[in-house]
């Protein structure tokens, strides 16, 4: 007569994942003794450690490869860095505030493309096209005041950018100091497809 099972009783043996040792130097992750089965794999403890390694190692090599060489329209035969492209557009920011220095308005218009926007401050209406932008750029000039602006940061992320400088805008050595926030967009040929500008009345202040 057969023995009768205990309640609850399996007959089948726990399962017990594991993964090869061959994997574990891939990875290079050192894994104690004690962690590993008869069978010489990994317990399923120690997986998540290897895997979170072979991620952030995989992350890492496609960072570098993206610094290395990034394809952009800006470069010759569409090539180029990362570094570069980003250089490219804090270089268009100068240009930007150096042609209100220098009172240029083809400077001004060269960086933007003919169906650009611009919005200055935003809320207020936007303006598109060169003849729309000529004509804010009359309007502002026509004040007669010196305006220099001075750069203090270019944040770039894809093909936009944000710009925090201070614009000084004096007439007689008397004025206004405007702390701004321009957001560009640029197109595939590098100039300003629409420009944003944020400020309000708390970032003013007088300049003697």
């Amino acid at each position: 007569m057969a023995p009768r099972m205990p309640p609850f009783a399996t007959t089948q043996p726990k399962r017990r994942y594991i993964i090869a040792p061959r994997m574990v130097r891939i990875v290079g992750v050192k894994t104690p003794r004690n962690v590993l089965n008869p069978a010489g794999g990994v317990s399923v403890v120690v997986w998540f450690t290897i895997l979170s390694t072979l991620i952030a190692r995989l992350t890492q090599a496609r960072s570098l490869a993206c610094l290395r060489q990034v394809p952009h329209p800006w470069s010759p035969h569409g090539r180029g860095t990362l570094m570069s492209q980003n250089e490219q557009m804090r270089q268009a920011v100068e240009t930007y505030l150096r042609a209100w220095e220098e009172k240029d308005k083809s400077l001004f218009l060269s960086l933007f493309s003919t169906d650009a926007t611009l919005e200055d401050p935003v809320g207020s209406p936007v303006h598109q096209g060169h003849e729309a932008l000529g004509a804010f750029w009359d309007r502002v000039t026509g004040l007669g005041l010196d305006m220099q602006g001075e750069l203090h940061r270019v944040t770039c992320c894809g093909n936009e950018c944000l710009a925090d400088f201070t614009m000084r805008s004096t007439q007689g050595g008397m004025g206004m100091a405007v702390r701004i926030v321009d957001h560009f967009c640029f197109d595939d040929s590098g100039r300003f497809s629409s420009m944003r500008a944020f400020w309000d009345d708390g970032s003013m202040a007088t300049v003697p």
